[in-house]
């Protein structure tokens, strides 16, 4: 009994013990999986920590090569400031030994009539560029319509040529061959007009050259003969336009600085606001759009007029606004000063008759050194082309406008040494009433002994006639 318990003890034991062995073979199995995952894990662990390390490397020196980079610029960065700076202080004593040099030079009068004399014929020449490239304009546009007229009358003649070309030359009827040499008639007359057409076209633009350039001319001679003949209170006078009113500039400076001081600042000021309205880079203008026209007006937003405004006042601003308004108008392109004939009573741009007219009255009205200039020319104008009285010790008037015509200047008074007639000067009706306002060129009838004698009056062997074409008529 004792031996079977000990045996079934026994073989319980053995089975328990197989069991065990059994789960720790299969513990050992799983532990051996799981230690191949592990290295497998491992494995694959160490290659991404490679690549990352790797990866980190390449960050680290992209990060160096722009940090050196970094570096640099901004060490070019402190350089270019220090040269800034530099050239900045340079610019400023620059400008102001600039304006200490102009102070300078506008304080002796020979050289400031020389840059006024400088200025007026830059001004000149550059109005004159300025006007050729209105006339080309016009030019353009007239040979514009020229060849419109002319493709119309070469669409003709190629239209008669085809209808010659449509007919059979075979056929012998009597009036096909009537109606063939009047297309031929009809082409001949029409090629020959074509050609006087274009003839005539030729020689209006070259006499429309010249009407204009003598109006320019005239108009220029004008403004010379004005700036001697005109008064304080006349109504027809030289206007510069686009220049600085420099009242005020004084009055400004005057109330802001001390007695000293303001006369220097003030001039210093205007001529500061002269360079800058010369600039050709600085446009303190907008457009707007009034009844459906587009206009320029001044931009009072601009950051130079805002500073000036604010700095020196309303009237200050108002006299640089103006100032720009006229340089845009007179003369765009070049920003500088330009002399114009005004009509002060009405405000405008005087016209060449408005300029002959009062030229006119002025001389009518001139007496001077017993001189009856007057009643000579109220004689002409009386008169236009016929005879004048002239006595002794009267002027022979310079220059008639009768009608439509210009009539030259003719010298009176008799016959020269050589027993030959009076020779004759035409000039322009501007230059001549020039030379008789300034009493520089007056023709006395020197006959003492005679009472009165009749003058006729010389035919021209040179006539201008006045412009018909709109365009020149426009500037008149």
């Amino acid at each position: 009994m004792a031996k079977s318990i000990y045996e079934m003890r026994n073989h319980e034991y053995e089975q328990n013990l197989r069991k065990q062995s059994m789960t720790i073979v299969a513990l050992l199995k799983e532990v051996d999986y799981k230690n191949q995952k592990l290295i497998e894990m491992e494995h694959s662990i160490n290659e991404k920590v490679a690549l990352m390390s790797k990866h980190i490397a390449s960050l680290n020196e992209n990060i160096n090569a722009r940090e050196k980079c970094l570096l640099e610029m901004e060490q070019k960065y402190l350089e270019s400031s220090t040269m800034v700076r530099r050239m900045m202080n340079e610019r400023y004593k620059i400008c102001d030994i600039y304006q200490k040099v102009q102070l300078t030079l506008w304080s002796f009068p020979e050289l400031r009539q020389l840059k006024v004399k400088n200025n007026n014929m830059i001004r000149d020449m550059r109005c004159l560029k300025k006007k050729n490239g209105q006339l080309t304009k016009e030019l353009e546009e007239s040979k514009a319509l020229n060849d419109l007229q002319q493709k119309n009358f070469i669409e003709e003649i190629e239209m008669l040529r085809r209808e010659l070309q449509d007919h059979d030359p075979v056929e012998s009827n009597s009036n096909l061959a009537t109606q063939l040499d009047t297309f031929r008639q009809q082409l001949k007359g029409k090629m020959e007009y074509l050609e006087a057409v274009e003839s005539i076209n030729s020689c209006l633009i070259v006499k429309e050259r010249q009407y204009k350039q003598e109006l320019l001319d005239a108009r220029k001679e004008s403004i010379n003969c004005l700036q001697d003949m005109c008064s304080g209170r006349s109504q027809i006078g030289i206007k510069r336009m686009g220049e600085l009113d420099r009242k005020p500039f004084q009055d400004a400076c005057m109330q802001k600085y001390s007695n000293e001081q303001w006369p220097l600042i003030s001039a210093q000021l205007c001529s500061s606001w002269e360079e800058n309205m010369k600039n050709p880079n600085w446009y303190p203008f907008k457009k707007i759009v009034v009844n459906g026209m587009l206009q320029e007006i001044i931009d009072e937003n601009d950051e130079k007029l805002k500073e000036l405004r604010s700095e020196h006042g309303e009237m200050v601003y108002k006299a640089v606004a103006n100032a720009l308004m006229e340089l845009e108008e007179y003369n765009s392109s070049g920003r500088y000063v330009v002399s114009e004939i005004w009509n002060w009573k009405e405000g405008r741009r005087a016209s060449l008759k408005e300029v002959i007219q009062y030229m006119i009255r002025q001389l009518k009205t001139h007496k001077r050194d017993g001189d009856d200039a007057g009643a000579v020319l109220g004689d002409l104008e009386e008169h236009r082309h016929g005879e004048v009285e002239v006595r002794p010790g009267r002027v022979a008037p310079a220059a008639v406008v009768a009608g439509e015509s210009i009539v030259g200047r003719a010298k009176v008074g008799g016959r020269d040494e050589d027993r030959r007639t009076a020779g004759m000067a035409p000039l322009w009706v501007i230059a001549t009433l020039d030379l008789e306002a300034r009493s520089a060129a007056k023709s006395i009838v020197k006959q003492s002994s005679a009472q009165s004698r009749r003058v006729h009056t010389v035919p021209f062997t040179v006539q201008v006639p006045v412009p018909t074409c709109s365009s020149c008529t426009q500037q008149l």
